[in-house]
């Protein structure tokens, strides 16, 4: 999830700063990375147009952030200034849909934007520690896989309820450390435009 935001982030160290930043949730999937199969934020300031030559400005458009910036619209590529941390190293899945005013959910904002949405809902899988020791990554892999990406013809609970029966379902994996999963989702209910 990838979003702009009225935040601070790291600025690169010329060019004027703006008052934005590009902000990124996701679960790195670089198996050479400390971070693998763990959230992590992005939080890249972003400079004024035409401070810079080297540092992107910030921009608009549908595919702006995948154009400009593709550490934060996938799950291994690096960021070139290294802006990436941990912020969940228990969360290893991460699911998030955007609960529309009409009622409808979808991947996708409406026809206006965030003007449509009412919610952006998060769902995500997360390990404690006891219990992440006693799985491999190549098994929380396998995990990974067994909870289904989001689908907008399904009703707005799937993925809380279709995670929570792949886990039940999963024997070929120490159950004490399935046990240790749970499974959280929340909405957060966008503020209505004066």
């Amino acid at each position: 999830m990838a979003f702009f935001c009225n935040s601070a982030g790291y600025y690169p160290s010329t060019g004027s700063q703006s008052s934005l930043s590009l902000l990124a949730y996701r679960v790195n999937h670089d198996n050479t990375s400390s971070s693998y199969n763990r959230m992590e934020r992005l939080g890249k300031g972003l400079v004024w147009n035409s401070v810079s030559t080297t540092n992107k400005p910030i921009v608009f458009g549908i595919q702006a952030i995948a154009n400009n910036w593709p550490a934060a619209t996938d799950n291994t590529t690096a960021d070139p200034d290294s802006n990436y941390e941990l912020i969940g190293p228990q969360i290893f899945r991460f699911e998030y849909f955007y609960l529309l005013k009409t009622g409808a959910i979808s991947n996708l904002p409406g026809g206006q934007g965030l003007q449509d949405v009412a919610a952006i809902v998060v769902t995500v899988a997360a390990i404690d520690p006891k219990s992440r020791v006693l799985i491999t990554n190549a098994q929380i892999d396998t995990l990974i896989g067994r909870l289904k990406d989001f689908d907008s013809t399904q009703p707005f609970y799937d993925l809380t309820t279709s995670w929570q029966a792949a886990l039940d379902g999963t024997n070929d994996m120490a159950r004490s450390a399935i046990d240790g999963i749970r499974i959280y989702q929340r909405s957060f209910y966008m503020s209505p435009s004066k």
